[in-house]
């Protein structure tokens, strides 16, 4: 799904939109066993609990494509005789499969805290207009439900205002649900069209793979996690350009990437940017890599990632900062002035450079002033 359709499917969980009859959930403890199972009928339920809880799922199709929000597909074997789906499919069609859902995620997630797994069918009717603009246009009803795990967190006394005492006076603590950590919508929603072949995946943290709860439900896990992603491409290039890897590469390599980034946003694509290993090893290039080491990178780059993998770009290379850092220092360069920063070795020291033409402070105090010819210096 990319992030056009996302948004479309978020917006039927705004409680003007909704289909959503019904909430179901799981209220679960650290150690796995369930609490309580309740059924929330929204027809009951104020306005303004109805969108408490319905602001919980759009949370599950919030955030970055191939980031927060992952494609995990199917295999074909899967789809047609698999029990996962088979199991997905049964909690879609009715309340059947609830339990066996249930019990796959407790078994598979595991948190240090109690948590509720609430579950929302919904329908949505999808109008395709006819790409010829001639021909009729013509519709299908996406029907899909979205799990939200959400953890449990018990408030702090505090003190609050009676109105009936009219004075501040100790409030109880509650147990409150908090926004989900992961979730997952089936089936997904993709070129506008039900696609049973592929669930969408949500995780709050880039940190965490939750491997064996995608294995649990789907057969299959996610891609390595944004941050992992980051720190073993960073080590892939490191290793690529292992004495080479100076600064002058390293921001032609962000320089290159974030006019890649740049450029598509402009063209207003609905599909995410994503780099194959040969799109990183021509940025390598025009970035002043040398042609052995190209070689080097192609290898390095199957071996970590695999043979047909893309990258997110954000998800590999820091697109909206500049940053330099020493065991004691750390420099922090504004975005488009990377060139202010150079490199040079005095006397067989490496030293980082700035040019500071336009003034320099410390800690609040303008040093150029200070030193003017005509003032002294305690």
């Amino acid at each position: 799904m990319n992030r056009t359709e996302c948004a479309e499917i978020r917006r039927t969980y705004a409680t003007e939109r909704s289909t959503v009859s019904k909430i179901y959930g799981a209220y679960v403890n650290s150690t796995k066993e369930i609490i309580a199972k309740f059924e929330r009928s929204l027809f009951d339920s104020s306005e303004d609990e109805c969108d408490k809880y319905l602001a919980l799922f759009r949370k599950t199709l919030s955030g970055k494509c191939g980031r927060n929000l992952i494609d995990i597909p199917f295999t074909t074997e899967e789809v047609a005789s698999g029990e996962k789906h088979k199991l997905l499919r049964d909690v879609l069609k009715g309340d059947e499969g609830l339990d066996g859902l249930y019990e796959k995620i407790i078994a598979s997630y595991d948190s240090k805290e109690n948590y509720v797994i609430l579950l929302a069918r919904s329908k949505y009717d999808v109008i395709i207009k006819a790409k010829d603009g001639e021909g009729s246009d013509s519709s299908e009803v996406y029907s899909f439900f979205t799990v939200a795990i959400c953890p449990v967190k018990l408030t702090k006394a505090a003190l609050a205002y009676d109105p009936k005492e009219k004075l501040f006076a100790e409030s109880p603590t509650d147990n409150v649900i908090m926004p989900p950590e992961a979730g997952f919508t089936f089936p997904a929603f993709d070129e506008r069209r039900t696609n049973l072949y592929s669930a969408l995946f949500y995780t709050k943290s880039a940190d965490e793979a939750y491997s064996e709860l995608t294995s649990s439900l789907f057969g299959g896990g996610m891609k390595m996690p944004a941050n992992e992603q980051k720190k073993v491409f960073h080590e892939v290039i490191s290793e690529t350009l292992s004495d080479n890897c100076s600064y002058e590469v390293v921001k032609n390599i962000r320089r290159t990437v974030g006019a890649l980034v740049e450029e598509h946003k402009a063209s207003k694509e609905r599909e995410e940017l994503y780099l194959t290993k040969h799109d990183v090893r021509d940025i390598l290039s025009v970035s002043g890599v040398k042609a052995d080491a190209l070689d080097t990178f192609s290898d390095k780059f199957t071996e970590s990632f695999g043979s047909n993998a893309d990258v997110l770009p954000e998800n590999v290379i820091d697109i909206k900062k500049t940053e330099l850092r020493t065991p004691d220092v750390v420099i922090k360069v504004t975005p488009g002035k990377e060139d202010l920063i150079r490199t040079e070795v005095i006397d067989g020291v490496e030293y980082i450079l700035i040019r500071a033409d336009e003034g320099v402070e410390f800690n609040g105090l303008d040093l150029a002033r200070l030193t003017k010819p005509g003032k002294t210096e305690d």
